[in-house]
């Protein structure tokens, strides 16, 4: 294992690199040893630390500060409610990639429908046409979808209970969470609502029966509860039939639709599991961890339409300004909260009905490069596209990354904590 070694900025010393927080150096003793092994800091007026969050590779659209859409949508699958290519039967999510590429969980037909950019007819990329089944080639139920920066596609396939990943032009998939049948042991999934991947490929899942979140590292054989898993309930530490989940790329915070309590609730990271750390002025391992989550939208346990009101959430995401946008599923309507509100502002409501301009018990809302909106409209099985109203100023949207840049010039002590032990460090003492 390597030493830790504190270092002044008089210190004789060959510096080969340097990751976040640690100074990799190659020392030589005073016999003329080469140690390899060794960390160091040196004491320096201004820091740039690079902390890893779990980031995910996810479209962040730029929107205008008083951005609007348009009141009346345009239908994606023009062919209304069936099996063909331009039609859906049940759709749950929809997912849009960097290419403009529309991706839908046609749950009904057991089946992901790809939609590229420009074209009216979909295409079957993942299971098989109203052949439901448990084969690494079908689905039973899918609800979720997401495609990470290499063009995998995972989709969360509810009554198997698990999570199948298909690698790009795949015809099989692999399982990634999950397969081990219905139950609360973090190897089995408790009937996956929605799906959520980090650029480190970990997946996290809200799972609707077992009332909590689970994250799934790439290639683990078990999950980490993330938030809820203390049974239903209305408590802070408690979820109530979860559904969407996501991560805002700015904070890290996990963010889920706590539908049944007719809340969004928002967990820290630095709340999770035992190794996650943050920009503080100091670093702590929590071996318990906290899953206790805070009400940012809604009143709990409280359906109504009213603006600091929602009734079965079912989807959240943020724009880059750290807007919230909110599928208010049962009052048909999609809520904007900016950040820190008390109340929301609807962007796009005109009752219940399969009017262009209406929504019927929506299930998710997803944004593309443009700000352009994507409702999916479940009940009345389409895709609906709400145009945005404006062009932002800067014209490229954000692709979030795993590491974020942060520079301080502060010269007070600063303490970090080496994620694979329990020693403290500080630029200005010695460990």
């Amino acid at each position: 294992m390597c030493r830790a070694h504190y270092n002044d900025d008089n210190d004789n010393t060959s510096s080969t690199g340097f990751d976040g927080l640690f100074e990799h150096v190659l020392r030589t003793d005073n016999k003329g040893n080469r140690n390899l092994c060794i960390r160091t800091y040196r004491r320096v007026k201004q820091i740039r630390l690079l902390i890893y969050v779990p980031f995910v590779a996810q479209i962040v659209p730029l929107i205008c500060t008083n951005g609007s859409w348009a009141t009346s949508g345009s239908v994606i699958n023009t062919g209304g409610s069936g099996t063909g290519s331009t039609q859906l039967s049940g759709p749950f999510d929809v997912f849009i990639d960097s290419n403009q590429n529309i991706y839908v969980a046609d749950s009904n037909n057991q089946r992901v429908q790809q939609w590229q950019s420009g074209q009216t007819n979909g295409s079957t990329i993942a299971g098989v046409t109203s052949q439901s089944g448990n084969g690494f080639n079908q689905f039973n139920s899918p609800t979720s979808v997401f495609v990470d920066i290499n063009d995998n596609l995972y989709v969360a396939d509810l009554n198997n209970y698990r999570v199948q990943r298909w690698a790009s032009n795949s015809v099989v998939g692999t399982t990634v969470a999950g397969g081990n049948g219905q139950g609360p042991a973090l190897t089995q999934l408790g009937t996956t609502y929605s799906i959520y991947v980090d650029t480190n490929d970990s997946v996290y899942v809200s799972e609707l029966g077992n009332h909590r979140v689970t994250k799934w590292a790439s290639g683990a054989s078990s999950g980490v509860v993330v938030a809820g898993g203390a049974g239903a309930g209305s408590s802070a530490t408690q979820l109530q039939y979860p559904v969407g989940v996501t991560i805002q790329t700015s904070t890290g915070n996990i963010y889920i639709a706590d539908q049944s309590n007719h809340r969004v609730q928002r967990v820290s990271p630095r709340m999770i599991g035992n190794k996650f750390f943050w920009l503080s002025t100091s670093y702590r391992k929590n071996p318990a961890g906290s899953l206790t989550g805070t009400t940012v939208a809604g009143q709990t346990g409280t359906c109504g339409i009213g603006s600091s009101q929602l009734c079965f959430p079912k989807s959240v995401q943020f724009d880059t300004l750290g807007n919230m946008y909110i599928v208010d599923s049962s009052n048909n309507r999609i809520q904007r909260w900016a950040p820190n509100a008390v109340s929301g502002t609807t962007i796009l409501q005109q009752g219940s009905g399969s009017g262009l301009s209406q929504l019927n018990a929506p299930n998710g809302g997803k944004f593309d490069l443009l700000g352009n909106y994507y409702v999916v409209d479940t009940t009345n099985n389409r895709i609906m596209k709400y145009a945005s109203s404006c062009v932002p100023t800067t014209t490229a949207s954000t692709i979030a990354t795993s590491g974020s840049s942060l520079m301080s010039s502060s010269t007070s002590a600063m303490q970090y904590l080496y994620i694979s032990s329990n020693i403290f460090w500080s630029i200005d003492a010695t460990p």
